[in-house]
């Protein structure tokens, strides 16, 4: 009841369609079960012949052995033809004949050959119409909770709409099947429903557990057939009951030609569907099916072809294993909820690698932002040894080509400084030009390969772009061990180890030291990074992997929550430990046989 409420209340609060369509299902459903329930209670006390006729007088299949039509062995579609020797022409016009009567003489067609029986008039009692409307009424209440309860499912799984139409008109045929023997009231509904049943079974068979792309018109097809039928069908039933007759067979044969057909994709797809999911539903659902519809349509066929005068009423409830079969998978084990669970993980994965790369690019950017005024005095101070230089190397050059015109001391100077002049012009092109990669290879796009990438390579490069912001209160010592290459994204790499050299930086009052380690095996490599700053206390340590928490006034929180998943994304782990006044020691651990990286 509190599952039913909150996805009710919810589908009603997020204004979803489906909050429509379970509304309109459920007044169906409360509309069904109160008429059926109101017909079968005005049945009570009325007087019957010992068998119950459809409007058009034709033997019902919902009876008892023990009533006089089961002792007479009357037959599933044997016609009522007169009453007392006067012809009748309705069901109607039947019951109105056995007011008052004890006995009477009934003609009865059964196939060519009319025979006249004698029938007692008895009442029904309670017991009688429980017997007969008990359990049809029971099973078609609960194909319209099962049907209720997928609806229910929020947000809709694929295929829970035609498991829901599939359960509504089975329902609606059995609680209309008792007043269809009995009042007729809600003949239209047992007609219409009976025919559309073996629509909504290749529709079910199309839709569940996973949509088939391979027969997209067969849902089309199958209602356009069951929609022209119908027509002929309901409208013979009291216009002309002898070809109606062959209609009802030929539906029965188009219902079993459905469940033959379902039963051969299901078995199929256990066995050859790409999809494991799929595979283990089918499994899962193939025995309920063939327990449930097998042996209904084994005893159903039966009574239609060979006459068997078997009670179709009890018969009725073993149709319910089926979709109690779907519908408890569908609560307990989620089948239904698989394709969208699926989805929903598919979509949810994106979001994250979105998300993550957004993130990426955010510390990225804030890295960018702290290298930056660094980088332009870095750069300007290599163009300045080289602008500075200029003019005294074309001062040179000028002495060279007029060297007639120079003493031979001046000439020698020239000479003697010309080579230092352009060491020093060259150490300042290749500092800016080094600077100017570094910050390429960081802020370069991602390539969609990786290739193996020296550790040690891309710690130099990050270490040469921090040169300027460590200053010179900071040292840093270096210890990098042989260790093998990894496959990976070099600016993956180059921003992993700008985020912690610059947290190891930031966490240094003052003057201080870094220690950079690399060590390792054929299986693992280590990448230390040490510090002797202030330390990070107990209560901060629990938090600060969490995304955008920090410390620091201008602070994104985003490096090291960054840090940890490109390092996840590795295979890696990052494990940090931390203690006040003494500094912090951040390990890096990378897998050698890295194969999926994010």
């Amino acid at each position: 009841m509190i599952f039913a409420l909150t996805s009710f209340l919810n589908m009603f609060r997020k204004g979803k369609s489906g909050f429509v369509l379970l509304t309109i299902y459920g007044v169906i459903a409360i509309t069904l079960s109160s008429l059926s329930l109101y017909f079968a209670f005005q049945t009570i006390g009325k007087p019957f012949a010992g068998f119950l006729p459809f409007q058009n007088l034709y033997v019902g299949a919902f009876t008892q052995s023990s009533w006089e039509g089961g002792k007479q062995n009357l037959k599933y579609h044997d016609r009522v033809q007169s009453i007392d020797g006067k012809i009748v022409r309705d069901g109607n016009e039947f019951h109105q004949h056995l007011e008052g009567k004890s006995e009477i003489e009934l003609g009865i067609l059964s196939g060519i050959e009319e025979k006249l029986s004698q029938f007692s008039v008895e009442t029904l009692l309670p017991n009688d119409v429980f017997v007969i409307f008990a359990p049809l009424f029971g099973t078609g209440l609960a194909f319209l909770v099962i049907g209720l309860l997928a609806l229910m499912v929020h947000p809709a799984p694929a295929g829970v709409v035609s498991f829901a139409t599939f359960c509504l008109c089975l329902g609606a045929y059995f609680l209309s099947a008792y007043d269809f023997h009995t009042t007729y009231h809600l003949v239209p509904v047992l007609l219409f429903s009976f025919a559309l049943v073996p629509a909504v079974t290749i529709d079910l068979i199309v839709s569940f557990p996973k949509k088939m792309g391979h027969f997209p018109k067969l849902r089309g097809v199958a209602y356009g057939f069951s929609g022209l039928m119908a027509i002929p069908y309901i409208w013979l039933f009291s216009k002309d009951s002898s070809r109606w007759v062959w209609f009802e067979y030929a539906f029965f044969l188009y219902l079993s030609m459905a469940y033959l057909f379902w039963l051969v994709v299901m078995a199929h797809r256990s066995l050859r569907d790409q999809d494991d999911t799929v595979r283990r539903q089918c499994r899962i659902l193939l025995i309920p099916m063939i327990l449930a519809f097998g042996f209904s349509f084994i005893v159903t066929w039966m009574v239609f072809v060979f006459d068997w005068a078997i009670p179709l009423n009890w018969v009725a409830p073993f149709s319910l294993v089926f979709p109690l079969a779907i519908g408890y998978a569908m609560l307990r084990q989620n089948l239904f909820l698989v394709d969208h669970l699926e989805q929903q993980i598919h979509e949810r994965t994106n979001v994250l690698k979105k998300t993550q790369a957004e993130l990426f690019e955010a510390s990225k950017l804030a890295s960018v932002g702290t290298l930056a005024a660094g980088m332009a005095h870095e750069i300007g101070n290599a163009m300045h040894l080289i602008s500075s230089n200029l003019p005294i190397l074309r001062k040179y050059t000028n002495s060279l080509i007029n060297s007639g015109r120079e003493s031979a001391q001046e000439l020698e100077f020239v000479k003697e400084d010309m080579p230092e002049l352009l060491s020093n012009m060259e150490r300042g092109a290749q500092r800016a030009q080094d600077i100017t990669m570094d910050l390429k290879n960081f802020s370069k796009p991602e390539k969609a390969s990786f290739q193996r990438v020296s550790l040690q390579h891309v710690l130099e490069g990050t270490l040469r772009l921090l040169k300027i912001e460590f200053g010179s209160n900071i040292s840093v010592v270096t210890k990098f061990s042989s260790i093998p290459e990894v496959m990976g994204s070099e600016r993956q790499l180059h921003q992993i180890f700008l985020n912690l050299l610059l947290n190891a930086k930031q966490a240094i009052e003052g003057k201080g030291e870094i220690r950079v380690s690399i060590y390792g095996s054929d299986a693992e490599v280590v990448v230390e990074i040490q510090d002797d700053g202030r330390g990070i206390s107990p209560e901060h340590q629990a938090r600060i992997l969490e995304p955008f928490f920090t410390t620091k006034e201008r602070g994104t929180g985003l490096g090291l929550s960054v840090t940890k998943g490109l390092v996840e994304a590795y295979g890696g782990k990052l494990a940090i430990e931390s203690e006040i006044g003494k500094g912090t020691n951040v390990k890096v651990f990378f897998p050698t046989d890295i194969k999926n990286v994010a």
